[in-house]
């Protein structure tokens, strides 16, 4: 079997203490695929022919349009690692970074889509590493339906357990809501009931109240799910439940929710689940959250001989028009091309759909092609783009060798559409040993309202500190509108972002008029029309017809 010498670059914060690592393992049980990557050499993947087979295409990096747009050094914060960007009120993009900012405990930026960068917030201003009141290590933003911006870090705030921020729209940065301490159970065991170290965005649902998940916490340690008013403040929380005897339940939850049309949550957890691929080793699960917050797994990976099905999903889920939910696995599938550098894990990443009831199908298996050109390792999960088609990056693979990646390719966009067929949009590191452009991406992507995708690698760049980068890519697709949240009730209101908006005449709801205020060039509100039925919204400018990416669900 052909190989790679390709090191997965896994996301991670070099800068945690070991009082932050003990923490932890007091919370959670130990990392299960962390003790399978010290075992025995790698089986040899079988293939399965019951799984669907795809189609890949390879276009050169000089076909699409790509841009770096701005190169990381150590003052404006290194590392964007699994942040992402998001997009604002005022049109400009928002993230995240671990390091750096004024003082090197990470920062919150803002870029104009061309590329112009401004800090507009330094964490842990207000006491040294280990005490950071206003918390350190964030995670991934999310604009709320009030304009405001929200987001987690992982550590920091009262109790060095993790915290929930709020931005408003003038970039005034709120006391952040904590996570609770450690508290003495009546066995004598440290717990922490409401949760610790939150992971990935939070999401809006159709009642106003944010949700999220932790990786800490619950009356087992395993995480939990939480919720937030608007204004802070936790509301209702789960616990997962995850024993090694009988990992039946969520463990190891590395990406945010994502509501689906039936009004349930979604979300992945990277181990858990009952699909064993050693012994003691899971390989994750998928699972749904009820409004009242129930919990179940619908799936478990490596359910499937060699774990051809795919193992370790740690991107968000995205619902497609069919109702289904796509997403990705790290590793598995029947792709043997690759050299994962972890002994015992199978495969080199898969893209799946799965419906809400639980039937999972493998659309697309990386590195089945020596050389692995299509790219191995998707870690971001994916997006539906206006065209219909899904987004994503890889963070190795590809065409592009490079020294900084150990002569190996340092990653890929990528194009799926929903049937399966796959076509490489970029490969990164390509002008030169250096690696200007960027590599390893592990964010997942945005897509603007001008029809670009906008990302950020976890390394290179133009400058000597090699701290990750921001670019564009553009596919040729048109402008197009997204709703601030994508469902509600007759009366809500609704953001509605998009470009050169000024002088819009028209704004309806699957061809129902609403009322609407243009409030700049970038968004309008506009409130759900009574008769107003489940589709597309529909602005009419002076330059054209926009319509939103995603249908908008009427709530009954």
């Amino acid at each position: 079997m052909a190989s790679q010498n390709v090191p997965v670059k896994l996301s991670g914060d070099s800068r945690k203490t070991g009082a932050d690592i003990a923490m932890r393992n007091t919370l959670q049980h130990h990392n299960w695929i962390s003790r399978m990557l010290l075992g025995a050499a790698t089986g040899a993947l079988a293939f399965a022919a019951a799984l669907t087979s795809a189609v890949i295409t390879t276009q050169s990096a000089e076909a699409q349009p790509f841009a770096v747009l701005h190169s990381f050094d150590n003052a404006d914060g290194p590392q964007p690692q699994q942040s992402g960007l998001i997009q604002g009120l005022n049109g400009q993009l928002y993230g995240t970074t671990v390091g750096g900012g004024f003082n090197s405990q990470g920062s919150i930026f803002k870029m104009t889509p061309g590329g112009a960068l401004t800090t507009v917030y330094s964490f842990c201003a207000a006491g040294t590493l280990g005490n950071c009141v206003d918390a350190y290590n964030p995670g991934q933003l999310v604009l709320g339906s009030n304009g405001s911006i929200y987001g987690t870090t992982e550590y920091g705030g009262a109790y060095n357990v993790g915290t929930v921020f709020i931005m408003s729209p003038s970039g005034e940065v709120r006391a952040p809501s904590n996570f609770c301490a450690l508290a003495t159970d009546p066995t004598g065991i440290e717990v922490n009931a409401c949760g610790a170290f939150p992971v990935g965005a939070l999401v809006q649902a159709t009642s106003g109240i944010f949700w999220g998940v932790a990786q800490g916490g619950g009356a087992l340690g395993q995480g939990v799910k939480f919720e937030m008013s608007p204004l802070g403040g936790f509301g209702s929380i789960s616990g997962f439940a995850c024993i090694e005897a009988n990992c039946n339940g969520a463990v190891e939850v590395a990406a945010g929710l994502v509501q689906g049309t039936d009004g349930n949550f979604y979300g992945t957890s990277e181990e858990g689940g009952t699909g064993a691929f050693g012994s003691g080793q899971f390989a994750g699960s998928i699972f749904r959250i009820t409004p009242r917050g129930s919990i179940k797994t619908i799936y478990s990976f490596c359910a499937q001989s060699d774990c051809t099905d795919g193992q370790a999903p740690t991107g968000v889920l995205v619902q497609g028009a069919d109702g289904s939910f796509y997403g990705t696995t790290k590793f598995g599938g029947l792709g043997s091309e690759c050299y994962n550098g972890r002994p015992g894990i199978l495969g080199c990443g898969t893209v799946f759909q799965i419906t809400p009831e639980g039937t999972l199908t493998t659309l697309y298996s990386f590195c089945t092609e020596s050389g692995c050109p299509d790219g191995q390792n998707p870690i971001a999960g994916l997006i539906l783009g206006s065209d219909g088609n899904f987004y994503g990056t890889t963070n190795n693979g590809g065409t592009a060798p490079s020294s900084a990646c150990s002569d190996n390719p340092c990653g890929t966009i990528f194009q799926l559409t929903p049937s399966g067929t796959l076509t490489t949009l970029h490969s990164f590191c390509t002008k030169g040993e250096g690696c200007p452009s960027g590599g390893g991406p592990v964010g997942p992507l945005v897509q603007y309202t001008n029809g670009d995708f906008y990302g950020t690698t976890t390394f290179g760049g133009s400058t000597s500190s090699f701290n990750g980068t921001v670019f564009r890519l553009s596919a040729g697709l048109s402008p197009f509108v997204k709703t601030v949240p994508t469902s509600g009730l007759v009366g809500a209101e609704v953001l509605i972002l998009g470009t050169d908006l000024t002088g819009a005449t028209s704004v309806s709801f699957n061809g129902m008029a609403a009322t609407f205020t243009v409030k700049s060039s970038t968004y309008i509100t506009a409130t759900v029309p009574a008769g107003a039925t489940s589709g597309q919204v529909q602005v009419i400018t002076p330059n054209g017809v926009l319509t939103s990416a995603v249908g908008f669900v009427v709530e009954p």
